[in-house]
């Protein structure tokens, strides 16, 4: 199944209310991701500019959004993002895709022209 990198921020309001249960603050992602036969992989609380990383396997990248969009919308969040994660393995095929494109090559041309 892919992976995705989820990183959220929360509001302030919800910080107080995870004070009061942090056990919340588990219990809905993890309930979204399972409604939707996807499976929360691993979930920290970390210090900086966002305050929660999560890794979610997901069946398919809409599968992903709509999580996305269900956690997004309980309005505790300050910012929600989801980023699709490439394992190593994967790498030389999309780096072989990525020269099909051609792009690299123009790039070439117009810096020597």
């Amino acid at each position: 199944m892919p992976k995705y990198a989820v990183t959220a921020s929360h509001t302030a309001e919800h910080w107080a209310l995870l004070m009061e249960h942090p056990e919340a603050a588990v219990l809905g992602l993890q309930r979204a991701v399972e409604a939707v036969g996807a499976e929360l992989e691993v979930m920290y609380f970390v210090l900086g500019e966002h305050d929660l990383l999560a890794v979610v396997d997901a069946p398919d990248e809409l599968t992903q959004a709509a999580i996305s969009v269900a956690m997004a919308s309980t309005g505790v969040f300050r910012s929600f993002a989801t980023h699709q994660l490439v394992e190593p393995a994967d790498l030389a095929a999309v780096m072989s895709k990525a020269a099909d494109t051609g792009v690299g090559s123009c790039v070439a041309d117009e810096q020597d022209g």
